[in-house]
């Protein structure tokens, strides 16, 4: 399936270089699941599993993986329910649209992508966001059309929340 329209919930996955990094350095073993993924990390450690671009990846073994799991780390995607389903903490990163939080009964840590409006050129507060309605919208070529940029967590970002989530 083509998903071009939600282009925007995409984020690199070396943002997650310095908290994978403080992870494995606290004895944890990181491994990456999903399938399709965009690019592959840029460093390599033995205690860090690049199993989405593996020939061993498969929808199985996803679930298997994640409802074993201490916690998960993820941004908006669809796969986040399955630890959901297992009662396996959740750390939710680079999260849109913030409509989607109200949807969800379930507690777990969260930090959103910022909205920057091109226009006036600044980052819009989240009363901002909801007062113009931006807060739910689902697909990249509104945020195109609200001129709206959005700006991932940086790597200081999600380190921070992951050193307070652990």
């Amino acid at each position: 399936e083509n998903f071009i329209h939600h282009t925007y919930r995409n984020f690199s996955i070396n943002d997650f270089e310095k908290a994978i990094i403080y992870l494995i350095s606290k004895g944890y073993k990181v491994i990456r699941v999903g399938s399709h993924p965009e690019s592959k990390a840029n460093f390599t450690h033995s205690n860090y599993i690049d199993y989405a671009n593996s020939n061993y990846q498969n929808d199985f073994m996803d679930v298997l993986i994640m409802s074993n799991a201490q916690f998960c780390i993820f941004g908006c995607s669809g796969i986040l329910d399955i630890p959901l389903m297992f009662d396996v903490p959740l750390l939710r990163l680079n999260y849109i649209p913030l409509y989607d939080i109200f949807k969800d009964k379930f507690k777990h840590s969260i930090i959103f992508k910022k909205y920057y409006d091109i226009k006036k050129k600044k980052i819009l507060s989240i009363e901002e966001v909801f007062e113009r309605n931006l807060h739910n919208l689902y697909y990249s070529e509104q945020y195109n059309d609200h001129e709206i940029r959005l700006i991932d967590n940086s790597t200081d970002e999600i380190l921070s929340l992951v050193k307070e989530f652990e």
